[in-house]
């Protein structure tokens, strides 16, 4: 699928974060697209998961979120589809997929994606506990 897709794709999440969650400051959410949406037979059983910061401002932290996140996906088999950011740019959303080649059933599938949602929840609270921590040491 195109990148475009996935880059207003993630763009309308960081979006609908921003606008309908504005408390949650990061986290990350299983994507469901409807099959008339992908335009391509090959990735319609991808899991997706919306990955998203939500922090008032897409600032020099935030890029080193996403960096680290990145790099962190880099060692997996996980793939970056697309980023955006929010119109006021208070919030950022990546969206990541993962194959679905292992599970036969609907109950299967489901499972996996809430695994993988919960995983890539850890990560990105990780790594900002990770670059706060080293701000903290920073200042003192």
């Amino acid at each position: 699928m195109c990148t475009q897709f996935w880059n207003e794709t993630a763009k309308g999440f960081a979006d609908y974060v921003r606008h309908y969650h504005p408390s949650v400051t990061r986290g990350a959410v299983c994507v469901q697209l409807d099959q008339e949406e992908q335009p391509s037979e090959t990735e319609c059983n991808r899991f997706v998961v919306g990955v998203f910061g939500n922090d008032l401002a897409l600032g020099e932290l935030a890029y080193r979120e996403i960096r680290l996140i990145r790099r962190e996906l880099s060692a997996t088999t996980l793939q970056e589809l697309g980023f955006g950011a929010s119109d006021d740019g208070a919030a950022w959303a990546l969206l990541i997929a993962e194959q679905n080649c292992d599970f036969q059933t609907a109950l299967g599938k489901q499972f996996r994606h809430e695994l993988l949602k919960l995983s890539l929840e850890d990560l990105i609270w990780q790594v900002w506990h990770a670059l706060n921590c080293v701000d903290e040491r920073r200042k003192r």
